[in-house]
């Protein structure tokens, strides 16, 4: 039988023809493609009220994906507002902190990309720069105007991690869609890609088990341009078929 993933549904905007604007659950159909071409099934889960209704979703699960989406809130990792924070949904987070460890308690796998890897960190007790400005030195550009299949800078891996078994390069070019990045790494997670500029660009479980894969980046738009990403995807698959009920 395929592995379930679930996909925790990011917030999103959505305007009715008399432009009304609504709340939503909307997610970007590649992370489903990436899911579906590597052998599983995905399933969005919206933001449950209830916490039982929620790990009763994940119970039927056997891994789970966090997309990209809005900031994490800094109450979360004990911090005020900086007046560069973009827009939040404390809702969302907590449901998405609530998943996490859930899903480390029951030891599912985990891919979380952009926003993903940055809540998974904070759930985890890490903590973020809120803005890129926040960084110290110098950074390279991490807002691209691209089109977002375009690869607009190098990462560099470390050699031993299991990231590197899996895209088969220590260097690789990626693209990058983010304001904000991991300052204080979570507990459980250790760092195993970094751009030129020092930012952090992936993180992983410490054993590199492939338990756990975090990225900045956003590998669901790279499965063509950069073919290598599409492993990330059969990683999780392959981790969730072995997990499976």
């Amino acid at each position: 039988m395929k592995p379930i993933i679930a996909v925790m549904g990011p917030h999103g905007q959505n305007l009715l023809y008399n432009s009304v604007s609504v709340s939503t659950v909307s997610l970007n159909e590649v992370y489903a493609q990436g899911i579906e071409r590597a052998g599983g099934i995905p399933f969005v889960i919206p933001p449950l009220t209830e916490k039982e209704d929620l790990f009763r979703l994940l119970d039927r699960c056997d891994g789970i994906l966090f997309p990209g989406g809005e900031d994490v809130d800094p109450r979360f990792y004990d911090q005020v507002p900086s007046s560069k924070l973009g827009r939040i949904n404390r809702k969302f987070d907590a449901v998405w902190i609530d998943a996490t460890h859930y899903a480390v308690e029951k030891g599912l796998p985990i891919l979380g990309i952009c926003r993903g890897l940055q809540l998974v960190n904070v759930a985890l007790g890490g903590n973020l720069y809120q803005d890129m400005s926040d960084f110290p030195g110098n950074t390279i550009l991490h807002s691209q105007k691209q089109d977002r299949s375009y690869p607009v800078h190098p990462i560099n891996v470390e050699k031993d991690s299991n990231l590197a078994k899996l895209l088969k390069e220590t260097r690789v070019y990626t693209n990058t869609m983010h304001h904000q990045s991991v300052n204080g790494v979570g507990k459980g997670l250790k760092v195993v890609a970094s751009a030129d500029d020092g930012v952090i660009e992936a993180l992983e479980d410490e054993k590199s088990e492939g338990k756990i894969t975090l990225v900045q980046w956003h590998p669901e738009e790279l499965q063509d341009s950069v073919p290598c990403m599409r492993s990330l995807f059969q990683n999780l698959v392959e981790q969730a078929a072995q997990y499976q009920h």
